[in-house]
């Protein structure tokens, strides 16, 4: 799904470009997508774009737009 060199958009960091993919898969690479944000921060998703494995995916291949419910 995400290529090395590809923009992609975070709903945690905001936008970034992919740095490395790894293409094993074993337990200790699970994280194997690694982005680079424009504060030179580096965080690892799994492939399918999830910032922890339980959790929902933050990681995407377009910008994404934010909507603050009203309630």
């Amino acid at each position: 799904m995400f290529k090395v060199g590809q923009k992609v958009w975070c709903l945690i960091y905001g936008q970034g470009v992919v740095t490395e993919e790894v293409r094993e898969k074993t337990p200790s690479k699970f994280y194997n997508v690694v982005v680079r944000f424009t504060d030179e921060r580096l965080v690892s998703y799994t492939s399918d774009g999830k910032y922890h494995t339980e959790g929902n995916v933050t990681l995407f291949p377009h910008p994404v737009e934010v909507i603050k419910s009203a309630a």
